[in-house]
């Protein structure tokens, strides 16, 4: 008989049709994905949307947190972080955006974007009319990095 294991607190909750929308190149979709889910968060009508990409360099000694967290991606990977000790980055901001709402805790109330963003994938509850609407948009930012790894900054 199969056991399957109970599920843990950092598991996602998985309905993935990441395949069915990822043809093409990986910077077409992350920029596609990216400017929609900025677009389905406006947060003043009467005001247009900002969205600024950039790409930059880091170094270890610049953020050691987010190196020691990479690293358990890298060796997983296959890969020394020692490799790392500084990397290209693509910075996404949006201004004029409702950012990500909700309470950090998995288990918390209520279950709005932040829990969305954060914990779902291939879920969507997005309104009728908005774009996207395939809880993808995400999968694109891990899946064009060398470490299958993200960061995420939300500020109010």
């Amino acid at each position: 008989m199969w056991h399957f294991r109970e599920a843990a607190y950092e598991d996602t909750i998985a309905e993935s049709k990441l395949g069915e929308f990822f043809s093409g190149s990986p910077s077409q979709a992350i920029i596609r994905e990216s400017f929609q889910n900025s677009l389905d968060a406006i947060e003043d009508p009467k005001k247009p949307v900002r969205i600024v990409v950039s790409l930059g360099n880091a170094n270890a000694e610049e953020f050691p947190e987010a190196y020691e967290a990479l690293s358990v991606h890298w060796q997983a990977a296959g890969r020394k972080p020692s490799e790392y000790g500084s990397g290209r980055f693509l910075l996404i901001e949006d201004f004029n955006t409702k950012g990500l709402l909700g309470p950090i805790d998995k288990e918390q109330e209520p279950h709005d974007s932040l829990y969305s963003f954060w914990w779902e994938e291939g879920r969507s509850n997005k309104r009728k009319g908005s774009g996207g609407s395939h809880g993808v948009g995400k999968s694109t930012l891990s899946g064009a990095s060398d470490s299958n790894a993200f960061l995420a900054n939300a500020t109010g």
